[in-house]
């Protein structure tokens, strides 16, 4: 089986961090819960960052004015990428958030399949903390237009982002010829998915609202030659925290064991 050949696996693929949600279990925008002094997205994209990555896109929908009040260069960042915490950062609206998850997922793609269908030599720009970029290639998501043309990884915000180890997995695993890379720990699926070009331009044909407008479901219904489930030991990918009791829990867990 042929695989991909990224030059820098991580690098090379951006980051769908999906913040669009209502967050009605946990009370408050779970982005901007405090995590040990600072906002959880924050910390989602510092960790991101840190596991090499180069390139995120975070998609808002409920409570975006509340986002662009507690990180002002949200709002600089929508629709035009800028330099940011390391990352060149692009933020995408949905405005029908209500449509739920997949209809952020769907933004983020159509986005930017419509901004930066294809990578070209640009020279390079200066970028400073909150400089806006001028040449921004995503290599990576040439969705729906060319096989080889990458992916994505997927992540949702109520899901911690995993060391690098499970960046670098997923990276290895694909092929030319498959569509997701779903991490697995133990028996358990979980996020960051890596999802190939052609599969993530197929997802946004997906009507809305239908019940079939969900990714596990569009990934369970792929041939399982198009799949790969990559054995990791991070137990974090199969988290998703929705109340605030179980952010808090995890909070405090991951303070201990720094502290240890």
């Amino acid at each position: 089986m042929q695989r991909t050949e990224f030059k820098d696996p991580i690098k090379d693929l951006p980051l769908i961090l999906l913040a669009g949600g209502r967050s009605s279990r946990m009370g408050s925008p779970k982005g901007l819960l405090d995590y040990q002094g600072q906002p959880w997205l924050i910390e989602q994209l510092r960790r991101f960052k840190a596991a090499s990555g180069k390139r995120a896109v975070v998609v808002l929908g409920f409570h975006q004015e509340q986002y662009f009040a507690k990180i002002p260069w949200l709002e600089k960042a929508v629709n035009q990428p800028i330099a940011q915490l390391g990352l060149e950062m692009l933020v995408a609206v949905n405005p029908m958030p209500e449509q739920g998850q997949f209809s952020s997922l769907q933004r983020a793609i159509t986005f930017l399949q419509a901004n930066y269908p294809s990578p070209s030599p640009q020279p390079s720009p200066t970028r400073g903390e909150g400089n806006r970029i001028p040449a921004f290639p995503w290599e990576g998501l040439r969705a729906g237009r060319d096989r080889e043309g990458g992916g994505a990884f997927i992540l949702p915000i109520d899901v911690p982002c995993p060391g690098k180890e499970v960046f670098e997995k997923l990276a290895e695993a694909f092929s030319h010829s498959m569509d997701a890379a779903i991490p697995r720990y133990q028996s358990r699926g979980g996020h960051p998915v890596l999802l190939g070009g052609e599969f993530l331009g197929r997802l946004t044909k997906v009507p809305l609202p239908s019940p079939l407008a969900r990714l596990d479901l569009q990934i369970q219904a792929l041939p399982v030659k198009r799949t790969a489930f990559v054995p990791v030991e991070d137990r974090s990918i199969c988290l998703n925290m929705n109340v605030l009791d179980e952010f808090q829990d995890y909070s405090q867990r991951e303070k201990e064991s720094f502290q240890t």
